[in-house]
């Protein structure tokens, strides 16, 4: 299922934005009491990218607001799968240049009366080049509400989208040594680079590379505190980009910082 989408910047409309936006659902049809997943993939046009949950030094991720029937709650909460590393004179931003999907829920209350109704909402997005724009996207979903009926394309791009972000978790720690966090946790075999990137935008320094060491089965990650940082962390938590000779791997990290 397609979404109706209107692109706006400034309150006028754009006839040619510069990215493909295309909203769908997990269901055509929903039961009272369920939920749905609402997935968006854009697809920047050729030089353009928009940013992750956080943007690194500049920027600011898609943010989706709704306009639901009575009852109905959707979460604001954007899926995000892992980012690149985008590195310029000016700064360095976490985000996308190619298609990509974001996703998010949903909920029908059991009270909700059968028969048809939509799913709407805007969703902005700060896209870049040279320079920057905000675009405001209209949305509409027809969705009726009844039995629970997948719906054949929307459903595989919902999974497409929870597989994006179905991130392991890998165990470990985080110390102070000096101006740095350095994270400790398992190496994976043959790792060629890894990447920390930081859910807190204000904790650690964006750079355009991460320190590593690995040695005796484990590995170290060198993250120097951001010049932002106002206090130590207790707690440190992102995702971690491990590349082998053979493929990438994601991975949730989240812990406490022991003191150096």
């Amino acid at each position: 299922m397609t979404a109706i989408a209107m692109i706006l910047l400034g309150g006028a409309a754009i006839a040619n934005p510069p990215f493909k936006l295309n909203v769908l659902s997990d269901l055509s049809s929903v039961a009272p009491g369920s939920t749905v997943t609402v997935v968006f993939s854009i697809t920047p046009e050729k030089s353009w990218h928009f940013y992750w949950k956080n943007p690194g030094d500049s920027g600011t991720p898609p943010v989706v607001s709704w306009s639901l029937p009575t009852g109905w709650s959707g979460s604001k909460e954007l899926q995000f799968p892992a980012p690149h590393v985008n590195v310029n004179k000016q700064d360095i931003t976490y985000g996308f240049d190619k298609r990509t999907l974001l996703w998010t829920t949903v909920s029908i209350p059991k009270a909700a009366k059968p028969g048809p109704q939509k799913i709407a909402g805007n969703l902005s997005v700060m896209i870049c080049r040279d320079l920057c724009r905000v675009d405001k996207v209209a949305f509409t979903l027809p969705v009726t509400v009844g039995k629970s009926n997948i719906a054949g394309a929307g459903s595989k791009v919902a999974a497409e989208a929870k597989n994006l972000t179905a991130f392991e978790t890998l165990p470990g720690h985080f110390q102070m040594d000096g101006e740095s966090y350095v994270l400790t946790c398992n190496a994976p075999e043959s790792v060629q680079s890894a990447y920390f990137f930081p859910f807190n935008e204000t904790a650690i320094k964006n750079e355009p590379e991460r320190e590593v060491e690995v040695s005796g089965g484990k590995m170290y990650i060198f993250l120097p505190k951001s010049e932002f940082a106002t206090k130590p962390l207790k707690v440190l938590d992102g995702l971690l980009q491990v590349k082998t000779k053979d493929k990438s791997v994601n991975y949730i990290v989240s812990a406490g910082v022991k003191a150096g």
